[in-house]
């Protein structure tokens, strides 16, 4: 064997010795490797626990969301919708309750046609027209306003009547003037005060024996209650007695003509008559409900009474201030 075929030899020996080690170390049961599944199609099953458990998490999360969203958005808006409409309530009960309802004009000149004879009306050289005899109407929808309303109305008609009577009364001549000592006006007014109407209703005229004189008219209107008012229902409006009311007002008769007209004891038989007729009228009144009060424009009742006499224009009326 030459020296070239040794080498040869131990060339070979040594390559096979080395893919023995390698084959052996690529083979060896500590070093494999698990290639199963790898590029398998097939998915591989999952857990259904962990599903159920990702969709208890997802519903907890909108179910926090909702709940906050309608305490915040919708629970504390309708809390405070319902505290603006308390407070907004409870502010309009307070408002009406400390000043009077003011929404239009409750009281303005009524427009009846009036049916004028044709005549003059000169009195004393005054001129006085149809226009002069305005009367009120309660411009409110109820029955009973319309029952003052009709009242007023009928009072409107007499005075017409009055009226025309006066322009058929002949003229008399004076100091180069034709004058007439007869004529009627009227004029009203009213206060509104802690929601009632009071109007007072006032006509001047030539009386009996062509003497001047006063009369008055008075209804009085609850704009809260929609009713009419009488002196039994403003006595416990005003906190008075009633019976104590009445006797003011019959005091004030008693004392009203002897007064007025200067009367020293003894009174006379007529005095005395007409004291107690009018004492009798103003208990008639009371009874049929006519009876005339008006509040006037510093809140004060007033019973006003008629009082009939013996001379000049034959009555006159008072106004008698009820005090506790």
């Amino acid at each position: 064997m030459n020296e070239n075929n040794l080498n040869n030899n131990n060339l070979n020996q040594n390559n096979q010795t080395l893919h023995n080690q390698n084959l052996n170390q690529y083979q060896s049961p500590d070093r494999w490797i698990d290639l199963t599944g790898v590029g398998d199609s097939t998915p591989k099953k999952k857990n259904p626990f962990l599903k159920i458990f990702i969709v208890i998490i997802v519903l907890c999360a909108l179910g926090g969301a909702g709940y906050y969203t309608y305490q915040e958005f919708i629970v504390k808006k309708d809390i405070k919708s319902n505290s603006d409409v308390d407070d907004t309530q409870k502010n309009q009960e307070e408002k009406e309750e400390q000043t009077p309802l003011e929404n239009k004009d409750y009281v303005i000149d009524a427009t009846y046609e009036a049916k004028v004879i044709e005549g003059t009306n000169t009195s004393y050289s005054e001129m006085y027209k149809v226009s002069d005899i305005v009367v009120p109407y309660l411009n409110i929808e109820t029955n009973e306003a319309k029952e003052i309303n009709n009242e007023i109305k009928n009072l409107y008609d007499e005075f017409i009547e009055r009226y025309n009577a006066i322009s058929q009364v002949e003229v008399i001549p004076r100091q180069g003037e034709y004058w007439k000592y007869d004529y009627i006006k009227t004029s009203y007014k009213y206060t509104d005060q802690n929601n009632i109407i009071s109007i007072l209703i006032k006509v001047e005229l030539t009386g009996r024996g062509g003497s001047e004189a006063e009369e008055y008219y008075a209804f009085n209107y609850d704009l809260k209650e929609e009713k009419r008012l009488y002196l039994l229902d403003l006595c416990n409006k005003f906190n008075l007695n009633y019976d104590s009311t009445l006797k003011q007002v019959n005091e004030a008769l008693d004392k009203s003509l002897i007064k007025t007209f200067e009367l020293t004891e003894p009174i006379s038989e007529e005095f005395i008559e007409f004291i107690k007729e009018n004492k009798e009228s103003f208990n008639e009144e009371l009874k049929n409900k006519k009876e005339n009060i008006y509040i006037d424009e510093n809140n004060q009742l007033n019973v006003i009474t008629l009082n009939n006499h013996p001379t000049g224009s034959g009555f006159y009326y008072e106004f008698v201030a009820i005090t506790k």
